[in-house]
This record gives structure tokens, C-alpha cells and sequence, in this order.
């Protein structure tokens, strides 16, 4: 008879790794209801702002789709936006991809191959300050490139985050105004991106942090004839304070 088999000796089997699939959306309504023109001939001859006879309308602001699936430490994510008009009248059209890239994850690097955010200075924290430079196109400002980004540390402590970013192209879709950036110049573009941030921070617990910010940009903004190929350098620092419900921030950036 054939000898018993033994147990150690068998290979351990292998699960193979699981897809994880997020998918989600949302949508922001605009309603604008004036409720008086002004009709001051004084003021309108001076150049004083008069609130627009546009008359009441309801429309979609936007609409979002974000998918995210992985593999392991292996993954595809983008965010699919559209609206009834255009952005802004330099967007090819009424839809676009605000980010979109494949990445690899562990916990203390995120590796991001294709349209992604550009993380100079203070990050978008939802309030009218954001939204400043946001119409300027230094917040949410997503590029073609790589990102490599991550923090080192403990929960409670010491921590260090970092971003290191190399765009070959700008993404041609930020919020900046009319003249505001270079993509909104016809036939001009930001090339050869490098973003450098450091974020160190001292977490007293989830709720009570304080977060320094340190970045610094180049890029080369590629303009037609007469200006030419111009090299531009941007530096910002920041803070970020949290103490229970209460955030305190601050963010000086400038431009050379």
C-alpha cells in the first residue's frame, strides 16, 4: 500500500486576490432667483456692479461619476464629470475627466500614473478660501504625469507626509478664469511640471493636530509667439491646525 501522504509537505493553497469595485455619484442643483435690477443711472455710468437681468433659471451645475476598482495593491480610478454648458469657454465641451489614472498602494506610498491633481500648497477644504484660488487654477488642478505620494508616522505623533510630482502636460481642465492660467491661452500649454511637498505634523489625537505645509513648483508655460517658452517658479507654505470641532488654516504662495 502506497505510504500515508504528510501533511507538512503539501504546498499551503493560495487565494487569489479579490476585485473591489466603488462606484458613486452625485450631482449639484443652481437655482438663481434676482429679486431687483438696479436702475441707478449714476451707478451703472461709474462702472458699479448691477446684479444681472437674467431672469430665474434651475439648472445642473454638475454631474459626477466616480469609479474605483483594484486588484491587491493594484487599481483604476476616475471621476467622469458633465453639465448642460461648458466649464469654462477654453473646455472642449460640456463633459470631461476631472482625474483619471491606475495606481499602486501600500500603506506608505501611493504611486499615480496618468491625470491627477497637482498638490502645491494647501489642499481644497471646502470654504470660500478654496474656491479663491481655485479661480485662479492653483487648487484642483489636475495634469498628465506621475505622482508618488504618502505619509510615514504614527497615528498619534509624529508624521510626515510627502508628495513628489512630475507632469509632462497640463490637463487643460482646472477652474481657472479667462486669462487667469495659460490654458485658457489659445495654443498654450504648462510643460514639464515638478511638484515637491512636505507636510510634517504632530497628531495629539484624531481630533487635535497641527500640520505644516512646505511646496515648491516649476513648470515651463509653452506660449505662442511673441512671449515664447517662459520658465516659471511657484513656492507655498501653509498651515493647518485642528482642535475638536475648531479648524484653523492659513496658505502664502508666490509666483517668480
Amino acid at each position: 500500500s502506497a505510504p500515508p501522504s504528510d501533511p507538512k509537505a503539501a504546498a499551503p493553497a493560495t487565494k487569489a486576490p479579490i476585485p473591489k469595485i466603488d462606484i458613486h455619484g452625485g450631482a449639484w442643483l443652481f437655482y438663481w432667483q434676482p429679486f431687483g435690477i438696479s436702475t441707478d443711472p449714476v451707478g451703472k455710468l461709474r462702472g458699479a456692479a448691477n446684479i444681472p437681468d437674467e431672469g430665474a433659471f434651475f439648472r445642473f451645475h454638475l454631474a459626477h461619476l466616480n469609479f474605483d476598482g483594484s486588484i491587491g495593491n493594484f487599481g483604476l480610478f476616475f471621476n467622469a464629470n458633465v453639465r448642460d454648458t461648458r466649464m469654462r469657454e477654453y473646455y472642449e465641451g460640456p463633459a470631461w475627466i476631472e482625474e483619471g489614472y491606475v495606481y499602486y498602494k501600500n500603506p506608505h506610498a501611493t504611486v499615480k500614473i496618468g491625470k491627477s491633481y497637482s498638490r502645491l500648497g494647501l489642499f481644497w477644504e471646502n470654504s470660500f478660501y478654496g474656491n479663491v484660488h481655485f479661480y485662479d487654477g492653483l487648487k484642483l488642478d489636475p495634469n498628465y504625469g506621475i505622482s508618488v505620494e504618502g505619509s510615514v508616522g504614527k497615528e498619534k505623533g509624529f508624521r510626515l507626509g510627502y508628495y513628489g510630482q512630475y507632469f509632462i502636460v497640463d490637463g487643460r481642465t482646472n477652474g481657472s478664469y479667462l486669462r487667469r492660467d495659460t490654458i485658457s491661452i489659445p495654443g498654450a500649454r504648462k510643460r514639464h511640471m515638478v511638484v515637491g511637498r512636505s507636510e510634517p505634523s504632530y497628531f495629539w489625537s484624531k481630533d487635535n493636530s497641527f500640520t505644516l505645509g512646505l511646496s515648491g513648483q516649476y513648470f515651463q508655460a509653452d506660449i505662442p509667439a511673441p512671449v515664447g517658452k517662459k520658465n516659471v517658479f511657484r513656492m507655498a507654505i501653509d498651515f493647518f491646525a485642528n482642535v475638536g470641532p475648531i479648524s484653523v488654516w492659513g496658505d502664502v504662495s508666490r509666483q517668480v
